[in-house]
């Protein structure tokens, strides 16, 4: 049943996040060029998004910016808003964007979708220098279900990253201390019924038996918040966006804490605002402050 749902939220998530931009196409950069482009995997390819701003003295000027969709890990896509959204990041941070299209669960379970987004940041560091318009340092980042992919490849590859941008990133599962999961249980964007419904269908199991059964890397792949602190530690400088009705705030707040205590660097932002805000709603006043904070930090690195 669990999978017959993903297959039906798929097209309502499309539908949601145009119907949010509808009336914002008309405030899409015209300096920015979009292709497609294949990543070469062991065993696998995977399509991706090209987003180039059209004076590449420019972007020869700033990181690149790796971005891994959200999407519960099931959903979203260059067939989503993120597609619009990418286009104004790489206008906005005047930076070369590569939207990554990692495999979806349930069809490819953790960690493959994971495991595609670290290997995919891998790739583009590997063939920046020849390939896409650089100042030579790259950046990964992510909305939700992607500032969960964001943490696990600025763990596993802190060596090749400047920074990492988390928005209102998936950290953890309802194990009983997050009092959000409470208070925003339902009513909200994204409810607990649909995080619980995406996390057994990129588990394949219930999350708190995941973690049981799992191995420690396995589980920090799907919990961020389970990273060692060790480990932690490496992480690039970081820019994290929280938000007020968010059932995931607790979880994300806790992620914050254990950062800082690693000694990363963390520029946080929180906004009175529903989970979803930066790719669902269109350019609204949210949006566009959220956009300017990002600015002002990417310009740093």
């Amino acid at each position: 049943m669990d999978r017959l749902t993903v297959l039906a939220v798929r097209p309502v998530y499309r539908l949601i996040s145009w119907t949010g931009w509808k009336n914002d196409n008309d405030k899409l950069p015209s300096d920015i060029s979009v292709s497609d482009i294949d990543i070469p995997l062991e065993g696998r390819s995977l399509k991706a998004q090209l987003f180039e701003p059209q004076d590449k003295d420019t972007a020869r000027n700033n990181a690149l910016l790796v971005y891994f969709h959200g999407g519960g890990m099931c959903c979203g896509g260059a067939d989503t808003t993120h597609y619009k959204c990418m286009q104004v990041y790489a206008s906005k941070l005047k930076c070369t964007v590569i939207g990554v299209n990692y495999r979806l669960a349930p069809e490819c379970p953790c960690p493959g979708g994971v495991n595609d987004c670290i290997d995919s940041a891998k790739w583009v560091k590997e063939n920046m220098a020849s390939s896409f318009a650089s100042n030579g340092k790259m950046v990964v980042g992510g909305d939700s279900a992607g500032g969960l992919t964001s943490i696990a490849t600025s763990c596993a590859i802190p060596e090749h990253l400047s920074g990492t941008i988390l928005f209102y990133p998936n950290t953890c599962y309802d194990d009983g201390t997050f009092e959000s999961w409470r208070v925003h249980a339902k009513g909200h964007a994204l409810t607990a019924d649909m995080v619980n419904m995406f996390l057994r269908n990129h588990l394949g199991m219930p999350a708190k038996d995941f973690e049981e059964k799992s191995d420690s890397e396995l589980v920090s792949k799907a919990f961020p918040l389970r990273t060692p602190e060790s480990i932690v530690k490496g992480m690039a400088p970081s820019f994290l966006v929280t938000c007020e009705y968010d059932i995931l705030q607790d979880e994300q707040l806790a992620m914050k804490k254990k950062m800082e205590q690693a000694e990363v660097k963390v520029e946080h932002h929180h906004y009175s605002a529903e989970h979803g805000f930066m790719c669902t709603e269109g350019r609204n006043a949210n949006f566009e402050d959220c956009l300017g904070k990002l600015s002002e930090w990417y310009e740093k690195l």
